[in-house]
């Protein structure tokens, strides 16, 4: 089965094909994309806790890394937009 994969629909076509009965699936998604947020704020809340504390101890440090690792995550993200992309029009 093909599904045009745009942010949930992905996440709804496998729940779809797991074939739960009918009154569980919106709990299901419902549950799913709650996890998916909470998942994603406490990946946040760490990444800020890290930055806060390396930011007051090496304050020097900040500056040198700062750009490198911009980059870094800029890299990842245009690798996955355009793996995505281009999967979309296979």
């Amino acid at each position: 089965m093909t599904v045009f994969r745009l942010h949930g629909l992905g996440f709804a076509g496998v729940l779809a094909e797991l074939s739960l009965p009918s009154g569980q699936w919106v709990t299901a998604l419902a549950g799913f994309n709650v996890g998916v947020e909470l998942g994603q704020m406490a990946v946040l809340l760490g990444a800020a806790a890290v930055m806060y504390a390396w930011r007051r101890s090496a304050p020097l440090a900040e500056h040198a890394l700062r750009r490198p690792a911009s980059a870094a995550i800029t890299a990842m993200g245009l690798y996955w937009f355009v793996s995505r992309i281009s999967s979309v029009f296979v």
